[in-house]
């Protein structure tokens, strides 16, 4: 009797841990179709890396500093300038004639030119107040210089890249403008060239469709007499 006994015991505990594996089990499978079936993706462990890794962070801090030797060329252009104006309104027309004024200074320490300047255009037979700002720098990450011009004639942006050229003693940008007349894209290149300390020449050339080129304005420059 005590064996039998003894042996019903048995069973019994083996049947409750059966049932009680049994709804462990279960238990588990219905967690698991719960987050199938919300939608909600297995967890990922949290890498533990920067963003922005130390030696990334100090490179960045670097390319931040203005270039020296670049810049020098930028500054070479401070100060107060008279310019006088040619401004072709069509391949082979007379030029336009007007004057004005420039003010340049290096800005955000040493990064920027920037100018801001004032004058007048003939615009189908109307002379025209023009006021404009500019600014040009010489983008470390780029390796070129970059620039960009607005003027009260527009509410478009003139936006150029280009490098200096020591042999030639200028600054050569290509870049695009939006034609406030039709709206389309139109692309220029300019050149900036350096002729003495306290003159210097800016001559803007404006491609049609094929990229054959025009002159459309030519600026000369004189330092203003302190």
């Amino acid at each position: 009797m005590k064996k039998l006994r003894a042996l019903l015991f048995a069973v019994c505990v083996l049947a409750c841990a059966g049932l009680a594996s049994a709804y462990a089990a279960q238990k588990t499978s219905l967690h698991s179709a719960q987050d199938t079936s919300s939608g909600d993706a297995p967890s990922k462990p949290v890498s533990s890396k920067p963003a922005l890794d130390q030696p990334s962070f100090k490179k960045m801090m670097e390319s931040g500093w203005p270039s020296a030797t670049k810049n020098a060329v930028l500054a070479r252009l401070g100060g107060e300038w008279h310019y006088k104006m040619a401004f072709w309104a069509k391949p082979g027309a007379e030029p336009k004639w007007t004057t004005g004024t420039i003010k340049s200074d290096m800005t955000l320490d040493d990064r920027f030119l920037s100018s801001t300047f004032v004058g007048e255009l003939e615009v189908g037979g109307n002379a025209a107040m023009i006021k404009g700002q500019g600014l040009i720098g010489y983008d470390n990450a780029k390796k070129s210089f970059t620039s960009v011009w607005v003027d009260t004639l527009s509410t478009g942006m003139m936006v150029g890249v280009g490098k200096y050229d020591p042999k030639t003693n200028a600054i050569v940008e290509t870049g695009s403008f939006t034609n406030p007349v039709t709206g389309t894209e139109g692309r220029f290149r300019s050149e900036l060239k350096f002729t003495d300390p306290d003159d210097y020449k800016r001559t803007i050339f404006a491609a049609d469709g094929s990229g054959r080129e025009t002159r459309l304005m030519e600026f000369d420059y004189s330092r203003k007499p302190l």
